[in-house]
């Protein structure tokens, strides 16, 4: 969303607070504001969450495979670094994990 986006977001919320309760656009711009950024970072969260998931999906699989083929893979590590992931976001960055992504993927080609 551009800045433009944004703030036009901002003062379309603010012109309904002005409807609902009175006053001026001003006065309940700085509060609309701050509630369309919320929104904003909540769905970049959700964006993030969502591609994660799929990314962890897709490294068991991938391992699956590779193990398959007779790649020597300890699928138990695998497990417990995609739980890890989950569970912790904060301790696996999502570059490790897009790394460990293209590495399973590569295994299983």
């Amino acid at each position: 969303m551009t800045k433009s986006e944004i703030f036009t977001a901002a003062w379309e919320l603010a012109e309904r607070g002005v409807t609902d309760f009175g006053g001026s656009k001003k006065e309940y711009f700085a509060e609309a504001l701050k509630i369309v950024h919320a929104d904003i970072a909540a769905m970049e969260n959700v964006n993030e969450n969502q591609e994660r998931q799929s990314l962890l999906a897709g490294i068991l699989v991938n391992a699956g495979k590779a193990e398959s083929k007779g790649a020597n893979i300890d699928m138990a590590k695998v497990v417990s670094f995609v739980r890890q992931a989950r569970t912790n976001k904060a301790y696996t960055s999502m570059d490790t994990i897009r790394k460990a992504a293209i590495h399973f993927k590569n295994k299983a080609a």
